[in-house]
């Protein structure tokens, strides 16, 4: 999977391939179909929010679910979903190295 990588505070993020370790329990994988970078992300990149790196940028996106970690309930796959990934998200399920 492609996805935009900040390594360094300051520096440009790459587009990069990653690769995925499968859901967690309560983790949902879904397969974008279009995802989109904003100001929030740019805070990430300038250092305003800190945490740890790399750390993969985008909150915002839709997309269909491909696979459910155990005790998930809310979602199935093969489901169409728009979807917020939001801060918490963001910040503790997509920092690398923590469940990719």
């Amino acid at each position: 999977m492609k996805a935009a990588v900040l390594h360094e505070i300051g520096s440009p993020f790459k587009v990069e391939e990653v690769d995925l370790l499968p859901p967690q329990p309560g983790e949902v994988r879904v397969r974008l179909g279009a995802a989109g970078l904003c100001h929030s992300d740019w805070h990430f990149v300038t250092g305003h929010f800190k945490r740890p790196l790399p750390l993969v940028l985008g909150h915002e996106g839709a997309g269909t679910v491909e696979e459910i970690g155990s005790g998930v309930t809310s979602v199935h796959p093969a489901m169409l979903s728009e979807i917020l990934l939001s801060r918490k998200l963001l910040t503790q399920s997509f920092t690398l190295g923590k469940h990719w």
